[in-house]
């Protein structure tokens, strides 16, 4: 697959220091004992608005820096997609992931990491085989529009659709569509906070309908400290809830390879989500205070054999 960077995307990529070169990964290494490989999505328009934040503004400051609200609740940021920079990364990345045998992989059903999935796996001599399913409980944290995937079951879903068969790739929908279109709501690992958002779409008459959701739910980012609709500990929860699905996911698909007589012993798992989520997936404990200091912060389409024993 051939894809070369524009003039203007090395020439932020020099202005703002976002590294083209995505971190190796040793093909030659056994990685027999790591049955889940791990990948963080490639840099985002999202991450590309931050860091022109960032250089207007050298003392960047969630609570201070102009405009930062606007570009975090703005509708126009919704669900961010991949910068040209993320595919030129997933392109580099290519040959790596084709080294590694996959019976399934699990992404998180945002724009930019179904869009990682594609352009990471374009090549993949075994594509039109593997089973590419979106998991809801591998979203990132809902903190800003740009996490805030509203379109997922409707013009999102054609859209990625028509990407994935230019490289017979197939997706399958079935979770996120068993929780229909506040499938993002539905998983936080809050009750109450569930419940409240719920019943303001109930209250209004407006599930369902794309726009008025949008509303409500960027209103409610408005009204959170740091547009935290989602905390830390929230997160993790959801993160290690995601980890069990996986997890025993993947003893089943080993038993039933056994079962059929097929060799089990080299295929992986794959997650494709996000630097947040990742973190807390990866790590071991959350602190008293609601924070998340261990766990592995992967960078942009950084490939990573995994266990989590």
């Amino acid at each position: 697959m051939d894809f070369h960077l524009s003039e203007e995307s090395k020439f932020y990529s020099q202005q703002y220091q976002i590294p083209l070169e995505v971190p190796s990964l040793d093909t030659d290494q056994d990685y027999s004992d790591k049955p889940f490989i791990l990948v963080r999505h490639g840099f985002s328009m999202q991450n590309f608005q931050e860091k022109e934040v960032i250089n207007k503004n050298p003392n960047w400051d969630y609570s201070q820096t102009e405009g930062l609200e606007e570009m975090f609740t703005n509708e126009k940021y919704i669900d961010s997609s991949l910068h040209e920079i993320g595919i030129f990364q997933c392109v580099q990345q290519q040959k790596s992931i084709n080294k590694f045998k996959f019976h399934t992989v699990f992404i998180s059903p945002l724009r930019r990491t179904i869009q990682t999935c594609i352009y990471l796996f374009a090549t993949h001599p075994d594509r039109q085989n593997i089973k590419f399913v979106l998991l809801p409980q591998l979203a990132e944290c809902l903190c800003s529009s740009g996490c805030f995937s509203a379109f997922t079951l409707s013009q999102t879903r054609k859209e990625m659709e028509a990407l994935a068969s230019k490289y017979q790739i197939t997706i399958d929908y079935t979770k996120v569509s068993e929780l229909g279109e506040s499938w993002q709501i539905k998983v936080l690992e809050n009750g109450q906070i569930v419940k409240k958002i719920l019943d303001k779409l109930e209250r209004n008459g407006e599930c369902g309908y794309r726009q008025p959701y949008c509303k409500i739910i960027l209103d409610e980012i408005k009204q959170t400290k740091n547009f935290l609709i989602e905390s830390w500990e929230m997160l993790y929860k959801k993160s290690k809830k995601a980890q069990e699905i996986i997890k025993d996911y993947q003893e089943s698909a080993k038993q039933q390879l056994i079962q059929n007589g097929q060799d089990d012993s080299d295929f992986k798992i794959g997650i494709v989500s996000h630097g947040y989520l990742m973190k807390c997936m990866t790590a071991s404990r959350i602190e008293n205070d609601g924070t998340v200091q261990e766990g592995i912060v992967l960078q942009n389409v950084q490939i990573l054999p995994y266990s989590f024993d």
